[in-house]
């Protein structure tokens, strides 16, 4: 793919993401009070010369003392 071509795709994505977000409500329906725990999760793909890879990575934390309840990495 040329670098004119990857310009496009990421304008393209980009143009797609501003028109999806507009079908996101933003308004918290969520009593903070209520969540006790909190989730992140990660992903990285990328290409190198032996193939394509992968990696993603999933925290847990008590939302109340920031500790780690359970974490988890995959590749």
């Amino acid at each position: 793919m040329t670098e004119e071509q990857n310009k496009n795709l990421e304008i393209k994505y980009i143009e797609k993401q501003l028109e999806l977000q507009k079908q996101i409500d933003f308004n918290n329906a969520v009593c903070m009070d209520s969540v006790r725990t909190v989730a992140g999760v990660d992903l990285a793909y990328w290409k190198e010369d032996d193939g394509e890879h992968a990696v993603c990575c999933i925290v847990i934390i008590d939302s109340l003392t920031k500790e780690i309840i359970e974490k988890k990495y995959v590749s």
